[in-house]
Parts: structure tokens; sequence; C-alpha cells
């Protein structure tokens, strides 16, 4: 037995020298050690602070050195006497930890706590005359003997009141209002005496939560489990959750540990609960606050009807226009659900103007219904029409947007219909809009094909492909003819004959009929003109391209009735030139820009 006994008092000089180290200096890596002195109600308070700590991204050891019962002249007692009597339990990253028969000292200098707490017991924590001066006593043999007397911080824990239906309520008569009462002004007394670092409410936050019997019936006898001890899951969590704010501030609602699976809509609503009664105890240290449930679902359920709303309306509630029945229909009923269980009357009357206009939008939409069928009758080739949209096709003849452009505005003078004319209004002003596009695109094409028409006569036609070369850009809407160039229906050959020519500079082969041949890579051209053209030409307006709309540098002299035109460099073998002279000449309204071809080709 002695030996047993030898091996006990080495295990415990191994476990004192294990967690007993020399006084360091916290570094921002280091956990925050935070260690209570007290009773149950310190166990109470502490069970669930390492949980939600953590939770919320802090590092952080636990601690509470207890002995059941205890208030703060037991302990001053408990000093003197050196009694090994104190449990220690200890939650950490490896979990909880319980150590029994340990002295005061031996736990204080057992780790270098950084915050430690303090509190009467529960019986005498409502008659501040009963703190002092063991309170003060307790304090002072704290930082003599903790490492690191000069960084820690010391703190109170505020107790809370018994269940109203606990048989005795000691010096406060049978009343819990009159017990928390005389403990928040207790607790305030002392710590108008003292500059504490901390205080945690944990009493105000039990009594804030006890505002709605029937949110925490199902938790013991109004959090606590047998009248005095709060209930080991909501009734503890409360208490840790005042600690948690106390020390380090606001917690991550959305994240943080919650004691039970949050998993329903009331577990989440709870903890909400909760979380109010916390914060209104960390607002208020020594006044109860009602806790409206309502509002905590008010608050709770427009945060899940906010997206729905956003999907249907603007921020003015405005209706989106954009919306079929069925959306309008699907939002309103979601809406609805969500109303019916939060059954909070401000609540629902946040959404009557909501609803209304979406009954009118959807009364707008049906009515619609017969409009959009006739659109689609009359004009559904040239329109794709929903009840919400209207697109144009792009790949119609210009004749037939020109036809259709007569009969919107011909329907638009008759009708009478608001909603009608809007609509045709808008597909006026998509086809005018794309067929001011194509006249700007092909402008200067027609200018130039029609002065080339002039030049060129009766073999103007075979040209043809020769003037779409140089300008790749254009589409193939339209087709020459021998007049000008109309722009009519019937395209295909035109067409054709373009994708023939895109085709061969595709193969880098010239697509051309009847051109000029020369093996001469430097050849120089001289061309002979009449004595008119001769007054009016300048070298300026003289270039040669390929058949790819690239520029050849050369040089350009006029030498009697000859224009010599001279490469810089040599032209490039099996490519096809032309030698483009632009001159000006006075049409019927207005001068016109005409351009006479020379079509040559470089073969080896």
């Amino acid at each position: 037995m002695r030996q047993y006994r030898l091996l006990l008092a080495v295990v415990f000089v191994i476990f004192v020298l294990t967690i007993s180290t020399t006084t360091r200096t916290a570094a921002a890596s280091d956990p925050v050690k935070i260690l209570f002195i007290g009773n149950s109600f310190s166990e109470d308070t502490s069970a669930y602070l390492y949980n939600i700590a953590t939770s919320n991204g802090k590092n952080v050891v636990v601690a509470e050195a207890h002995i059941g019962g205890m208030g703060l002249a037991d302990h001053v007692e408990r000093i003197k006497s050196n009694k090994a009597e104190y449990r220690y339990v200890r939650y950490d990253h490896t979990g909880r930890t319980t150590i029994n028969k340990r002295t005061l000292g031996q736990l204080l200098r057992a780790d270098d706590w950084d915050i430690v707490f303090m509190q009467q017991n529960s019986q005498n924590s409502g008659d501040h005359s009963t703190f002092q001066p063991y309170l003060n006593q307790l304090h002072d043999y704290v930082l003599r003997n903790v490492k690191n007397a000069t960084r820690v911080r010391v703190g109170l824990n505020g107790t809370w009141a018994y269940a109203t239906t606990y048989h005795s309520f000691p010096s406060y008569a049978p009343n819990q209002l009159m017990m928390y009462d005389s403990i928040t002004k207790a607790y305030k007394a002392e710590l108008s005496l003292r500059n504490y670092d901390f205080y945690i409410p944990s009493g105000t936050a039990i009594q804030n939560a006890r505002s709605n019997g029937d949110v925490i019936s199902k938790y013991g006898k109004e959090l606590t489990r047998d009248g005095i001890h709060l209930e080991t899951t909501i009734g503890r969590y409360t208490a840790g959750l005042a600690a948690y704010k106390a020390i380090f501030g606001a917690n991550d609602e959305r994240k943080d540990f919650f004691v039970q699976p949050q998993n329903t809509e009331e577990q989440v609503l709870l903890k909400r609960y909760l979380n109010e009664a916390a914060n209104a105890a960390i607002k208020n240290p020594h006044s109860f606050t009602k806790i409206d449930y309502d509002h905590v679902k008010y608050v709770y359920y427009r945060q899940r009807i906010s997206p729905i709303v956003e999907k249907v309306s603007d921020a003015n509630g405005n209706v989106y226009t954009n919306l079929t029945v069925i959306d309008l229909t699907a939002a309103k009923k979601d809406i609805q659900t969500f109303l019916t269980r939060a059954n909070v009357q401000r609540l629902t009357d946040s959404y009557v103007e909501l609803f209304k206009k979406i009954d009118t939008r959807i009364q707008q939409v049906q009515s619609e219904g017969a409009l959009v069928a006739d659109l689609r009758a009359r004009y559904g080739t040239m329109f794709e029409i929903s009840e919400t949209a209207i697109s144009m096709y792009e790949d119609r003849t210009y004749r037939q947007y020109s036809d259709v452009l007569n009969q919107l505005n011909a329907h638009y003078k008759l009708t009478t219909d608001v909603t009608t004319a809007n609509k045709l209004l808008t597909m006026i002003e998509a086809v005018e809009a794309y067929m001011l596009s194509l006249d700007r695109t092909y402008q200067m094409f027609f200018d130039k094909v029609s002065s080339m028409h002039n030049i060129f006569g009766e073999s103007f036609a075979v040209r043809a492909t020769e003037v779409l070369a140089l300008y790749p850009t254009v589409s193939a809407y339209y087709m020459l003819t021998k007049d000008v160039v109309s722009k009519v229906e019937d395209i295909e050959e035109a067409k054709k004959d373009y994708d023939a020519f895109q085709e061969t500079i595709e193969n880098g082969k010239a697509y051309a009929k009847n051109p000029l041949i020369t093996n001469d890579v430097n050849k120089v051209w001289k061309i002979g003109f009449n004595d008119r053209l001769e007054e009016e030409i300048s070298t300026d307006r003289v270039t040669v391209m390929n058949q790819f709309g690239e520029r050849h540098e050369v040089i350009v002299k006029v030498e009697d009735n000859k224009l010599i035109v001279t490469p810089a460099k040599p032209y490039m073998e099996d490519a096809l030139y032309y030698i483009v002279i632009e001159k000006w000449l006075r049409g019927q309204e207005r001068l016109l820009k005409e351009q006479q071809y020379i079509t040559f080709i470089v073969k080896q």
C-alpha cells in the first residue's frame, strides 16, 4: 500500500513537471488559456466554451477548478489550509481531462493562464456583503501564484437565479426575479470597486432566454436540470455563449458550434434566439431584456424569403415583366409557405403589397395570351414572339424586311390597344434599326458598283466577282444587274459567285475572268488615256492592290497621254493584281467617284 502511494506521488510530480513551464511571452499562435475558479456553476458556464471558441476559429484551452458549493470565503479557507480538494477539468485539442485532489496553488501553477475567472456561490451571489474581503484575497492569491502575473487578466462570472419551481430561495423569498435582481446588483457593486478585465453576464443571458417559456419548455426547468444547475444542453450553451462574447466579442452565428443538430427550422430559430439572449446580456449585463421570439422569426424568414423576392421584383417592389404566369405563381406560393411557417403577422403584412402587384401582373400576362397568338400568326416568319420577349430573325431578305415594315406600320396606325401598340412599336424599331445598318454597310458598295457598270458596260456582269473581291465583307443578300445594283429578293446567283471567289482566296488562287498576263515581276505598265482624263487625273489617285486587298507600293508618273506605273518592289508570282484609277465626274445630283480597273496576273 505504501508503495502504491509512493507511485501515485511520483506520477503526480511527473504531471506537474509536464504541464509546468517557465514564464512565457504570449505569441500570436499560442492558445488563449482560460481558467475558472468556482463551483458547479463555473462548470456549467465553461462546459461548451471550448467548442464555441474553436468553431469560431479561436485557439483556446478552457479549464475550471472547483469544489461543489464553494463560496469565496470557502476558497480562502482552502487556500490557507492548502487542502487538495479541487477537481480540475480541462478542455483542449485532446478532449476533456479530469483530475481530482489538487490544491488551488498547484492548478494555478500548472499552466501559464491568460485569463482567470472567479465567482461567488449561488446562495450568496445576491448579497454583496459576502464578497469581501474574500474576493480581494482570492484575487491577490491568483496574482501571486500564476506564472505570468504581469500579463494575466482577471474577470468575474455572474451567476443565475433559480427556477421559479425550486423549493428554496434563501434570502430572496420565493421569487426568481428578486433573486436575479439581487445578484446583478451585487456583481455591479463589486465591479464598481475594482477594475476587472472581464465580466460574464451568464445569469443575465439565462434570464433573457427565459423570456419565452414555450421556446425553452423542452429544456429542463427554465433551463435548469434541478432548479439550480443549468440544463446540460441549451442551458449550458447559453452561459457558454455569453462567456465567449464577453471574452472575444461577436461570434459567427452561422457557423459556430451548437449543442443540437441544425437540421430543422426549430433548431435554427432556437440557436438564433439564444444568440439574441446572449447579445442582449452583453449589451445590458445588469438588466433583464425580454427577447421577442417573433422578431427572431421575422428576421430569419425575411432572409429566407429575400432571394425569392429578388427574382420577381426590383428594390422598389416593381414586379419584373419578363416572368411567366408559372414563374409568378410559384414565387408567390413559396413566399406564402414561409409566411405560414413563420406565423408572424408583421411579416405577413410586409408582403401584402407585393402580392397585389404579383396578382395584377398575372392578370396582365394572361390577358396578353390572345394578343401574342395574333402577333405570332401575323409576324411569326419574321419574329420569335413570346409572352415576355420579342426577337427578330436576321436571316431574311431586304425585300422581306421592307414588306413587313409596311405591314407593321399599317397595323400600328389601326390598333387602339396600348399593349399591342407597344409590342408593334418594338418590332418596328427593330426592323428599322436593322435595315438602317444594312443601308449604311452597303451604301458605298452600291455607289462603287454603279459607277463600275458605267465603265464596263455589257461586260459588267462578267466582272461582278472581281467587284465583290474588292469588298470581301459584303454579304450576299444582293445580286448585280446590267443597269444598277438592286436590292432584290432573289440573291442566290450572286451568293454563289461570291462564295466561289472566297474559296479561291482560301486556296491562294486568283478568281478573275480574262486578266492581262505578264511574266515580268518588274513589269512597267504604260496606260494611255484621252485628253479629258489627262486633265483630271493625278498620281495620288492611282493604287495597285492584290487579290487579298493588300496594297502594292508603286511609282506613278504622267507623261503626255500615258500613265506610267512602275513597281517599287517585284510583284509576287501567280498573284492577281488590280490597277485602280479613280476619277470624278458630275452626275445629275452629285459628284460620283468612279474607278477604272486593269487586272493582270504575273506568271512564271
